[in-house]
């Protein structure tokens, strides 16, 4: 791996230590941008977001992850996953489950 991801990882879980919310989102954003398709860290931001209150902003983490990642399983479980724990509405989880362009079973 490149110094640009040691230091953007870095990055990452130095704002995770410190529990920094905007620290947080700022590291993360950098290293999506850099690295879109590293999938565990879109959970991991995704989890982030919700362990500070925002489902809203877990979810948008997984939208823009599955634009570029759309025919990874894992990635779609990760979000599937989060879908059903989090979200209150069973057909909303099932329109997710028909957006998804891969087998998940």
């Amino acid at each position: 791996m490149s110094a640009d991801y040691h230091a953007l990882l870095t990055a990452v879980l130095d704002a995770e230590k410190e529990d920094s919310l905007e620290g947080m989102r700022s590291a993360y954003t950098a290293l999506h941008a850099a690295y879109p398709l590293c999938f565990g860290f879109v959970k991991r931001h995704a989890e982030q977001e919700v362990r500070h209150g925002s489902i809203e902003r877990a979810n948008a983490v997984y939208e823009d992850a599955v634009v570029l990642g759309s025919h990874c399983v894992e990635l779609w479980s990760f979000y599937v996953a989060h879908s059903a724990t989090h979200w209150q509405q069973p057909e909303q989880i099932r329109e997710l489950f028909g957006a998804c362009p891969v087998p998940l079973t």
